[in-house]
């Protein structure tokens, strides 16, 4: 019985679709860590188990594709292709990805950050242990036509709905990064008023905002911005292009060098950009209110970000009536949550997670 990939030439998932597509295939196959360029077949696919895959597709994606679309398209990422043309017409997407739905542990949910997707949080779920279950919490809106939710109480209280359609009842783990930590914050402090118990809430180097760092960071300048320590041109350098031009620039540089597929389609970069602009603005509205529970604080130990000006442990304290545990962790930022510095971080939270 198989249960790793075998594959050398291991390629993470790059947008939902992927990330969706490898947890169905390693459900199906009992196989773990599968790359993109994995042939289905190779990893002990056979025709019964592609009627089980197919059925699952057709589930999550609302799409029926004929059999024979696997069977043309056996790797994810041609799979991925397949489904996007059909999906090109905005589906009604779920806030739930499950980037690991088997194991027999208590599930650990992570909340989105700014931006929306979950893509960011794939490295960390394939380094926690094979029988911790890991769900995301995508952004409603991220189709391009769902209304956005209005407020961070408001996304907690929805992706509450969403974490109690898995587990109906406490103790729940929950964790975001950046932005994601307050989402997951008020999440913690919504499930204690309804008598819930919280047994990890971990932030991962997240601010408590401040009034005074207002968001007039728009469009193609967040893509730059995000991506800056890859990008080998400077903002300054496409400051004369048009604002569309600028996108397109940056999608094809990013292309280049593998932090994005070839073939996502513009609209769906508009689509997180129009997310993540919102989000940074109804991060600047959120007051959180002191919470009686523990706290882990995941900070990152290079602090290059200067849109940062505070400690965030420091501002921490005055909230957390609990305990506030701090964990400095390797990596800027941007960087702490991906290899290799992702490894450490995962292990580290791993240890606090119930058994």
């Amino acid at each position: 019985d198989k249960n790793t990939s075998s594959a050398s030439n291991f390629v993470a998932p790059r947008d939902f679709t992927e990330i969706n597509l490898i947890s169905i295939f390693s459900e199906v196959l009992k196989v773990e860590g599968i790359g993109i360029q994995d042939n289905f077949f190779e990893l002990g696919g056979h025709s019964l188990l592609a009627v089980q895959l197919m059925a699952k597709i057709q589930k999550q994606f609302k799409k029926s594709l004929p059999l024979a679309t696997l069977f043309k398209n056996p790797t994810i990422e041609k799979l991925a292709e397949a489904i996007r043309d059909e999906i090109s017409e905005s589906e009604d997407w779920s806030c739930l990805v499950p980037l690991k739905p088997n194991g027999s542990k208590p599930p650990l949910f992570l909340i989105h950050a700014a931006g929306g997707e979950v893509l960011s949080y794939f490295d960390l779920a394939s380094n926690l242990d094979s029988y911790q279950p890991v769900y995301a919490l995508q952004a409603v809106g991220l189709d391009g036509k769902s209304p956005l939710l209005e407020s961070i109480e408001e996304m907690a209280s929805h992706y509450i709905s969403s974490i109690q359609s898995i587990q109906s009842q406490g103790p729940y783990q929950i964790a975001g990064w950046s932005f994601g930590g307050l989402v997951a914050y008020e999440m913690a402090q919504q499930l204690q008023k309804q008598e819930q118990q919280i047994s990890f809430l971990g932030l991962i180097d997240t601010h408590i905002p401040s009034s005074e760092q207002e968001s007039t960071k728009k469009g193609a300048y967040l893509l730059w911005e995000f991506w800056q320590s890859e990008l080998s041109f400077s903002w300054e350098s496409i400051e004369q292009l048009s604002s569309e031009e600028k996108l397109k620039y940056i999608v094809t540089q990013a292309q280049k060098i593998g932090l994005l597929p070839i073939n996502i389609p513009i609209a769906e970069i508009k689509s997180i950009l129009r997310v993540w602009e919102h989000n940074l603005e109804i991060n600047q509205n959120y007051q959180p209110e002191p919470y009686s529970g523990d706290v882990k604080l995941f900070q990152a130990s290079e602090d290059n970000d200067s849109s940062f000006k505070t400690d965030s442990a420091l501002d921490w304290k005055n909230f957390v009536l609990g305990k506030l545990e701090v964990h400095l962790v390797s990596g800027s930022h941007q960087t702490m949550v991906r290899p290799p510095h992702i490894e450490a971080m995962a292990q580290l939270i791993q240890a606090h997670l119930q058994v």
